[in-house]
């Protein structure tokens, strides 16, 4: 750590000197521009365009992979341009890699043989803005709601295999959010670009999964929605309301930034969740038990966002 003094330049204004060996690293002279933020009691300094370069090309071992899945996420999450993939039982596993490779964003395969895969990352992460991402997957977490919703007032196979379609498309968008938020670990200029202070980065990774599992829990719910007597229905389609409302009100005080309106919805969620409570204990039916049992981990995890909110600033 280098110290500098401030110069005092003008009437208001005041100055420091800038190492010279960072100017040259990042060719930046008289006349560039750099932005500045604040960050408690630092000043953070950072060019107004920098390059950065991707992580060096991944070679994966299928015979040696407990589970080429997750080698597959690791190297996709950490920003690697290519990814080969080799071995002898390739032929063996490749259509279900193939298949896997499909759930990931921007990842498409390359070149293909008996022996290699190569998979190509074409997502420009410093195009991708993390706030967007956030807003699309509660627009599909919504909108997955209100056709389940749906569902549930009238029995609809053709709906509710949209409704599981747009899972698929919301896990997607929960692979990318992680890939941004551990590149924004990697690079704070880009955070500082984005508006991502660094604590909030766990706190958001955090809030990113539980939107993936309520994805999860409303795609469960409206799958096995089908059939229903009416009686049933119509009160499971109550205690769901009281869940899509509680979302709702949850998601727009985080847009909103409004704390206080976030906990006041989190206190109303103990007389939906009682009242599930006693649905399951004197329901006979078990595909109406089935479906009552998730609502309270989409009201769990909602609820947890709401805490997760206050340390997002």
């Amino acid at each position: 750590m280098e110290e500098r003094t401030i110069v005092k330049s003008g009437l208001a204004s005041h100055t420091i000197t800038i190492p010279k060996n960072w100017l040259q690293r990042n060719h930046l002279k008289k006349g560039s521009k750099v932005y500045c933020t604040e960050e408690e009691s630092s000043l953070r300094i950072f060019p107004t365009k920098v390059e950065h370069l991707r992580e060096e090309d991944q070679a994966i071992n299928i015979d040696d992979a407990i589970d080429i899945q997750r080698q597959i996420v690791a190297a996709y999450l950490t920003n690697h341009n290519e990814i080969r993939i080799f071995g002898k039982t390739l032929s063996e596993k490749l259509t279900k890699v193939k298949e896997f490779v499909t759930k990931l964003a921007g990842l498409e395969i390359l070149e293909e043989t008996g022996n290699h895969l190569i998979l190509k990352d074409y997502i420009d992460i410093d195009e991708i803005n993390l706030w967007n991402l956030l807003k699309r997957m509660d627009i599909i977490i919504r909108s997955m709601m209100s056709d389940t919703r749906s569902c549930l007032e009238k029995t609809n196979p053709q709906l509710a295999s949209v409704v599981y379609a747009r899972d698929l498309e919301l896990n997607k968008l929960a692979f990318l959010v992680y890939k941004n938020l551990n590149y924004l670990a990697m690079h704070p200029d880009q955070a500082a670009l984005q508006q991502v202070k660094p604590h909030n980065l766990m706190h958001l990774w955090e809030m990113n999964n539980h939107l993936e599992k309520i994805g999860d829990e409303v795609k469960r719910l409206v799958i096995s929605s089908g059939d229903l007597p009416p009686k049933n229905a119509e009160s499971i389609k109550e205690l769901f309301e009281f869940a899509e409302n509680f979302y709702r009100k949850i998601m727009d005080a985080f847009r909103t930034k409004n704390q206080r309106v976030a906990d006041e919805a989190s206190n109303q969620r103990y007389r939906v969740l009682d009242m599930c409570a006693k649905y399951l204990e004197t329901a006979r039916a078990i595909k109406g038990r089935h479906l009552v049992a998730r609502i309270p981990y989409i009201i769990s995890h909602t609820n947890d966002i709401s805490r997760t909110m206050q340390y997002i600033t």
